[in-house]
């Protein structure tokens, strides 16, 4: 563990001098001065690891702490799932246009679930049952089903066609770590706490801490968020038109969403997608 932190440190420096030398390293490191890009990634670190170190100590909980077999345990989450997929569905069309706030609400509402379900388990001690849990998982399940679809598209919405393959791979990398690291790290703060004791309030005692910082976690997210660049700010930084804040639209490239681009001149032509000539119609005075 500790020989990874220089090895990190030279492998950077590397791929550094190998793209400025003209070679194709495996990973550019200036995609990381794109601020949306670095900051979609310290969201990332926040959600994941909380969502899923949430996950694998409240299932700790209901089999060990609580009694439920498989079965049930898997029931207790069935809403949580619901509701995730019910909320990614129903905020699909608003991603393009509210990414960075839908950013921020859903990990609000995550934040809000998280800290419910700390208040409850501080409250209940020996008298924690499975049903008392739903109703916070519910408004998680929400909160991540908005910010997670939002949060991938913001990582990689600043990243250039040439270099859109290795910022997806950074950014499963950093799914993948976060994840990892918030299963191991607060697993073992969860059975650092927990002891030797097996009765439900130890068990309510060690998620609680669990949840505890699950919410610091989501604060720092939910603080990151608030920096994103929104969408208009965010086209005219990287070089949209300047009638694109002037109210002229056309079609998105997300295919569909009214967005806003320049008005060509009569007869104009210009490029489609696939290099084929678009004529668009003469202006009408």
């Amino acid at each position: 563990l500790v020989a990874s932190v220089p090895a990190m440190a030279l492998t950077l420096r590397y791929q550094k001098i190998l793209a400025q030398r003209g070679g194709q390293p495996l990973l550019d490191v200036a995609l990381f001065k794109d601020r949306a890009f670095s900051q979609g990634l310290v969201i990332c670190l926040g959600i994941f690891s909380a969502f899923f170190s949430l996950m694998f100590t409240l299932t700790l909980v209901l089999q060990s702490g609580l009694g439920l077999s498989p079965l049930k345990a898997g029931i207790t989450f069935t809403p949580l799932g619901l509701a995730y997929s019910v909320a990614s569905i129903a905020v699909r069309r608003l991603t393009f246009k509210h990414g960075a706030r839908l950013i921020t609400l859903g990990t609000t509402l995550a934040g809000l679930g998280m800290l419910t379900l700390f208040a409850i388990l501080r409250a209940s001690g020996a008298d924690m049952n499975a049903a008392r849990l739903i109703g916070p998982l519910i408004i998680v399940g929400i909160g991540n089903g908005i910010a997670i679809p939002a949060v991938i598209g913001a990582v990689l919405a600043g990243a250039k066609t040439q270099t859109a393959g290795a910022a997806a791979g950074v950014l499963t990398t950093a799914q993948q770590f976060s994840s990892a690291a918030g299963v191991a790290v607060l697993g073992a703060v969860f059975f650092q706490v927990l002891g030797n004791e097996h009765r439900a309030t130890a068990y309510s005692s060690a998620l609680s801490w669990v949840t505890g910082i699950d919410v610091a976690l989501l604060g720092t997210a939910i603080g990151m968020s608030l920096f994103l660049p929104r969408p208009a700010t965010r086209q005219i930084a990287d070089g949209a038109p300047a009638s694109a804040a002037q109210g002229k639209p056309t079609r998105s490239q997300f295919g569909g969403a009214s967005t806003h681009t320049e008005t060509s001149a009569p007869g104009a032509t210009a490029s489609g997608a696939c290099g084929h000539p678009l004529t668009r119609a003469p202006v009408v005075p």
